[in-house]
């Protein structure tokens, strides 16, 4: 089964821990993540955290090769993209920018959408 993820939760929030548990258990049960797209507070994620919540997202991430996206607009609004698009600062390596079109890409060819946050 494809599974996209929409992840609307400020880093440290206890729903980072949450959205760990339910990737980690569609991993083991051998569905493919299609995208895990960040938004709204979320996109707070792409910035290297020290919360332990984020951080365990962010590796889940990592060792999972999870195709990670975060909203460039959310990004924006919080000075983490400027006006092109383009990163600004330090990101997490596994994140990257992305768009409300790639999200709806992702959508299209999964067999379920799960929003938290």
């Amino acid at each position: 089964m494809k599974l996209t993820m929409i992840l609307r939760c400020a880093p440290d929030s206890p729903a980072c821990g949450t959205a760990a548990a339910i990737l980690r258990s569609w991993l083991a049960a051998g569905h493919e993540v299609t995208l895990l797209f960040l938004h709204a507070s979320a996109v707070g994620l792409c910035r290297v955290q020290a919360d332990q919540g984020a951080v365990t997202l962010l590796s889940l991430v990592s060792e999972g090769n999870i195709p990670t996206l975060a909203c460039v607009g959310s990004a924006a609004k919080q000075g983490a993209c400027n006006d092109r698009g383009e990163p600004v600062g330090s990101w997490a390596s596994a994140v990257h920018p992305g768009s409300l079109g790639e999200l709806a890409s992702a959508v299209e060819i999964s067999d379920r959408v799960v929003t938290i946050g």
